[in-house]
């Protein structure tokens, strides 16, 4: 009984994941979309366009590529899934410089919609 409820409890997180992600993902495309309205140069916002579907793209297909199941209760496979958590946690280069990238752009397009409007008036 116990087991089922862990399995209803983690089906509803993971549900719940998988919604909030979408909800970010439409959201995300929707303000670069917008963004290519006030963007000058506009090779900035297709910059974080293609680096967003680039970013999605290997995201998915590294969640598709092993989907084999891993069961807790051998000692094997807990080595195994603790060893991928450890990888996933650490920071990579690749990832610092996508933040980097994120913090320049959001803080470029913030220049562009307020600050410079308000030094125009």
């Amino acid at each position: 009984m116990i087991e089922k409820e862990n399995l209803i409890k983690g089906s509803l997180i993971g549900l719940l994941g998988l919604i909030l992600v979408t909800i970010d993902i439409i959201v995300e495309i929707g303000y670069y979309i917008n963004e290519l309205n006030y963007d000058r140069y506009k090779y900035l916002t297709l910059i974080m366009i293609c680096i967003f579907i680039i970013t999605i793209s290997f995201t998915i297909i590294k969640s598709t590529k092993n989907k084999r199941k891993i069961d807790l209760n051998n000692l094997e496979d807990r080595a195994k899934l603790k060893i991928k958590i450890d990888k996933y946690s650490k920071l990579s280069l690749v990832n610092i410089t996508f933040t980097i990238l994120d913090i320049v752009y959001y803080g470029y397009m913030f220049y562009i919609i307020f600050l410079s409007s308000m030094l125009i008036k």
